[in-house]
């Protein structure tokens, strides 16, 4: 009664799940329908532990629906993994094509969204009579577009951004986004007329015009704006910051503290104001001043190293038009290296009304005063800055000085929090790498600014979390680990996607070795950087690593090499390439790797690449080398080798390998001088100990190559190979007892070398101890069976020995295998003619005729053997 009772619960049971998924993919799909994507997710992701489903096409809905649903949450990592692994599954994979450009668009990966996007168009145009039978409308191509051309905007690439807007107008002519971006394209361009059209269309064509609106507002009304700026020896910097700002701005207001230079030439070619003030060791009484001197409605305040990102100018015209706003928050990017590949980020307060009467205090790192009366907007406009890029005399004059006025500063006030902040910040960045000798005094005031800082209060929250990520990374560069990672916890507990304690965290067990902990912090970062909003920043911290997610790749894929995964490292390292393709030994990684698998192509593109971006890497140039000579171009090898010596002629490895490929070139002298180049420094490597001995071989020099050898054996130990070599060494100086002796060493070894019993029987040979000399080259024959040349050799000491049967036996050996063998039938003829058989000796003779009829010794026999044979 039992079994039949439980039986029936679980057809039951199995029968409600059937039903609630059915219901729930329904519900999802309602909630795609409507535009209520957050909601999907709460419906679906209890149906996780249960899928995949018994039904093929509820898979197929459910991780559509997911994907939709994960993109819309801003999960973007989560909503990429789904739509990567579903996009070769599914026959129409449109969906996920969209979600993907969306996705990469969001993750700043441009080439990314726009060969998918491209990929979703081409799928689009050539399927439309069955794009109705999917949850793909017209509308998504119009999105496509547009994201593909926002894509081309963020690459600067406008003619190709301006195309793909008006793609995705003519598309969709009711999406509002589009008409957005054209309008600011034209703006930037100064067209204003042709933004008014755009303007208009979209007013009368779009469903949701309250953005356009707002621009409306802006193109009718016009604030004035004043950029306000402090110099000091500009000339290089200063031309690249008002050709940024010349054409928006209503004017610009230049103080002046005592350049000699061009600088003030310059600031007046492009009509700017210019007031002198000489230079008085305070950065907030000369910032005052400048602002004091605007006549504009807006004060905007930038310096010569700064750029702003023209693109975003629509925006702030829509900002300082508005009522609402009077104080505004922009993003300022400080921007390093080749291709400024590497950014820390910062939200700082660059723009505010005139009558907010706002000023600044502090000699160094000048702060403005904001009180509670003063709300601020944060914006999405973006601010470059290059003025921790310079050359290393000015970096060093920069540092100098910085740090001379927070000494003074602090000196007035030990207890300044922000001062002791940025004289921690100053030490850190004293030199090229992270100086250890500044750790003590970082350390010091980084931890006094955390006990004096109280993280609830929101003005001094900033600078708490910032000295506890300063501790974090001092003690990190100490080594000392386990205090990095309790200071990295400590910010992350108060601020959860406080992105560079974050990655702190995965480099630290990646140090450690801890490679799970390392994997899923490294995860962490990647999840919270793809969803970390930088204009919505509230906190004022200056982040390192705001997108650092090439780095991130790049140590997950070091670590997937170091557990033998090569195709996820590969994998990986492409991804951080996509990235940053000049970072660290990317390309080198991935080229090594593909050497691994003998993909020399692959091997080789990423090797010259490597050497487009890093022109001084010895590894990638003698890889190179390598490979050529696999290839047998042996041109081009020599030259890469020549290249790598050039970088480090030092380099033992890459002489060594020099030597080899001349040796293998028959240029034994050059080898030479490159083993023995290397020999004086490294005695040990028993590699280089053998190429050397055979170097002097090969060069007749055999007294050398004798104390080579010999050296080898005691520090390496005895070796068949070498004791043979010994053998050799002394067959040629024609001194047969010795060679004899060491290749009876030889043979005695554990593993014995084949060709030690042939010579050990040339050399007695050679002695003419021809007994000795069977057993030996029976041995050799044995193994060696198809190497005619010493059967034959063995057949002929039978026969001077008198045992004409084991003759006999090897010729016809020989000639079973080989009948035209010469040296065989000649032998054999010989051995017949030894033992009176007059007749068969004379038929060997005339067979070696036919086939070699010049063969004088053949027809002298003949002319013996047909003489006249007399009985006496």
């Amino acid at each position: 009664m039992k079994k039949p009772k439980k039986k029936k619960k679980k057809s039951s049971l199995k029968k409600s799940s059937e039903l609630n998924i059915k219901t729930a993919l329904v519900k999802a799909e309602k909630y795609y329908k409507s535009k209520q994507e957050s909601e999907i997710l709460d419906i679906l992701l209890p149906f996780q532990n249960k899928y995949p489903f018994e039904m093929e096409s509820e898979n197929r809905i459910y991780n559509r629906l997911l994907s939709f649903g994960y993109a819309h949450r801003k999960k973007l990592t989560e909503a990429e993994e789904i739509c990567v692994k579903q996009i070769n599954q599914d026959p129409f994979p449109l969906d996920y094509h969209f979600i993907l450009t969306f996705v990469y668009l969001s993750l700043r990966e441009f080439d990314s969204a726009v060969q998918q996007g491209s990929k979703f168009l081409e799928l689009y145009k050539n399927h439309k009579s069955h794009v109705n039978n999917y949850s793909v409308t017209h509308s998504y191509a119009s999105h496509v577009n547009n994201y593909i051309g926002a894509a081309h905007l963020e690459k600067h690439d406008f003619a190709s951004a301006e195309k793909f807007f008006e793609d995705a107008q003519k598309t969709d002519p009711s999406n509002h986004l589009p008409y957005l971006n054209l309008i600011n394209l034209a703006s930037k361009k100064g067209e204003s007329e042709s933004a008014m059209k755009i303007l208009e269309d979209g007013l009368k064509n779009c469903n949701q015009i309250q953005e356009l609106r707002m621009i409306e507002e802006s193109l009718k009304h016009n604030s004035t704006i004043s950029a306000c700026m402090i110099v000091k020896n500009e000339e290089e910097l200063l031309p690249g910051c008002l050709d940024s700002i010349r054409d928006w701005v209503d004017e610009i207001i230049i103080v002046d503290t005592g350049s000699t230079d061009r600088t003030i030439e310059i600031a007046k070619s492009y009509g700017a104001k210019i007031f002198h003030q000489p230079w008085e060791g305070n950065f907030s009484k000369h910032r005052n001043y400048s602002t004091e001197q605007a006549t504009s409605d807006w004060i905007f305040i930038i310096d010569a190293d700064e750029r702003i990102y023209t693109e975003d100018i629509s925006e702030l015209r829509q900002l300082t038009e508005s009522n609402d706003t009077n104080i505004i928050s922009i993003n300022v990017y400080n921007v390093y290296g080749e291709n400024e590949a590497v950014t820390t980020f910062l939200p700082s307060v660059r723009f505010w009304r005139q009558n907010q009467n706002l000023r600044y205090e502090g000699i160094v790192h000048n702060v403005l005063k904001l009180g509670d009366e003063h709300p601020v907007t944060r914006a999405g406009i973006r601010l470059k800055h290059l003025g921790y890029d310079l050359a290393p005399e000015k970096m060093q004059e920069k540092f100098l000085r910085t740090k001379g006025l927070l000494e003074e500063q602090l000196k007035e006030n030990p207890n300044n929090t922000f001062a002791l902040y940025n004289y921690a910040q100053i030490l850190k960045s004293e030199g090229s790498s992270y100086p250890i000798k500044n750790i003590p005094l970082i350390l010091e005031s980084a931890k006094h600014a955390v006990e004096l800082t109280d993280p609830t209060k929101q003005d001094e929250r900033y600078i708490h979390l910032m000295c506890l990520d300063q501790i974090a990374w001092a003690y990190y560069s100490e080594e000392k680990y386990d205090l990095a990672i309790e200071f990295a916890e400590k910010a992350i507990k108060l601020k959860p996607n406080y992105l560079d304690p974050l990655i702190l965290l995965g480099n630290v067990y990646f140090k450690k070795q801890l490679w799970e902990k390392a994997i899923d912090a490294y995860n962490k970062y990647l999840k919270i950087q793809a969803e970390y909003n930088e204009s919505i920043e509230k906190d004022n911290i200056i982040l390192s690593h705001n997108d650092s997610r090439a780095n991130v790749y790049y140590s997950l894929g070091l670590i997937a090499e170091m557990e033998k995964e090569l195709k996820k490292a590969k994998t990986l390292y492409h991804k951080s390439i996509d990235l940053n393709p000049g970072l660290l030994n990317l390309n080198l990684q991935l080229a090594q790797i593909y050497l691994k698998e003998n993909d020399l192509q692959n091997a080789k593109k990423y090797f010259e690449k490597q050497l487009s971006v890093s022109n001084d890497s010895q590894t990638a140039a003698l890889g190179l080398a390598e490979i050529y000579r696999v290839e047998k171009d042996y041109s081009r090898a020599l030259e890469q080798y020549k290249i790598a010596l050039k970088l480090d002629n030092n380099n033992l490895n890459v002489q060594f390998k020099y030597g080899k490929f001349l040796l293998e070139q028959g240029s034994a002298a050059q080898a030479l001088k490159a083993f023995e180049n290397i020999y004086k420094e490294n005695k040990l490597n028993q590699e280089l100990n053998k190429l050397l001995a055979d170097t002097y071989f090969n060069l007749n020099r055999f007294d050398k190559a004798i104390d080579i050898y010999k050296q080898s054996l005691l520090g390496f130990g005895k070796s068949a190979e070498i004791l043979n070599d010994l053998g050799n060494c002394y067959f040629k100086l024609e001194q047969f007892e010795e060679a004899a002796d060491f290749y009876k060493k030889s043979i005695k070894e554990s593993e014995p070398i084949i060709v030690s019993f042939r010579n050990l029987g040339l050399a007695y040979l050679r002695l003419g101890k021809y007994k000795e000399a069977i057993p030996v080259f029976e041995k050799y024959c044995q193994i060696k069976q198809e190497d005619y040349d010493f059967v034959n050799i063995l057949g002929d000491i039978y026969l001077k020995t008198g045992d004409n049967k084991s003759a006999l036996n090897s010729f016809e050996y020989i000639l079973r295998s080989d009948p035209t063998n010469k040296q065989a039938l000649f032998s054999l003829s010989e051995c017949y003619l030894v033992m009176g058989h007059r007749d068969s000796a004379l038929a060997g003779y005339k067979r070696l005729i036919e086939l070699y009829p010049d063969l004088k010794t053949a027809n002298d026999r003949i002319s013996q053997l047909q003489e006249p044979v007399y009985n006496v």
